[in-house]
């Protein structure tokens, strides 16, 4: 099974704990996907943290 690693000081300034937390959560599901469609699992869960870190800026109350 491969690894993913990734900067969390180069990371977490982008994207919340929170996408970065479901990410981990859910790696093993990321490697699943990565390999039956041949997308890289750094593309699935980049765009995994950039839905849910726009998700979360827009549900949250305040934010414009």
């Amino acid at each position: 099974m491969a690894t993913v690693s990734y900067l969390t000081s180069a990371s977490n300034e982008i994207y919340s704990d929170a996408a970065l937390g479901y990410i981990t959560a859910r790696k093993n599901d990321i490697f699943v996907v990565s390999s039956t469609l041949g997308i890289s699992a750094a593309a699935i869960a980049g765009a995994i943290a950039e839905e849910n870190t726009e998700s979360t800026l827009v549900s949250s109350p305040g934010v414009c």
